[in-house]
């Protein structure tokens, strides 16, 4: 079953520089999306600017904070 259109589309606000040589860099971002409901998750889509640097996205929510 293809996931059709989506219900909401999140961007980066700035560009995280991958240096061309060295170790993997393991980096976490938290991208607010503020529902104003709960919602499930059913698919996700990662569209980066150098696929070839990108192995291995990892999501997980993260828990709501108090007053939320």
């Amino acid at each position: 079953m293809a996931p059709g259109e989506p219900d909401i589309e999140v961007e980066m606000d700035r560009a995280f520089e991958v240096p061309a040589e060295g170790k993997d860099i393991h980096s976490f971002f938290s991208l607010p999306i503020n529902l104003p409901e709960d919602k499930w998750i059913r698919s996700i889509e990662v569209q980066p600017s150098a696929r070839s640097v990108i192995h291995h996205p990892l999501f997980s929510p993260a828990p709501k904070k108090a007053g939320r």
